[in-house]
């Protein structure tokens, strides 16, 4: 079984990428500019996905399109 990697912006303190054991990108992730903040989408292999938060500001679930 394959690995995920993440790979951490030290200047936004949020999580940017995924990669592979070989250090391909797997995908590409947006957050809120703020520290430590909630995903907004996320690229992989040229899907995009959007995702929606309760009211508490929860990922619940991805939209694609």
């Amino acid at each position: 079984m394959a690995a995920t990697n993440f790979i951490w912006d030290p200047l936004s303190d949020n999580v940017i990428m995924e990669v592979d054991d070989a250090g391909a990108s797997q995908a590409d992730y947006t957050q809120e500019p703020r520290l430590y903040e909630e995903v907004l989408s996320q690229d992989r292999n040229g899907v995009e996905s959007h995702y929606l938060d309760d009211w508490h500001g929860s990922t619940r679930q991805p939209t694609h399109g």
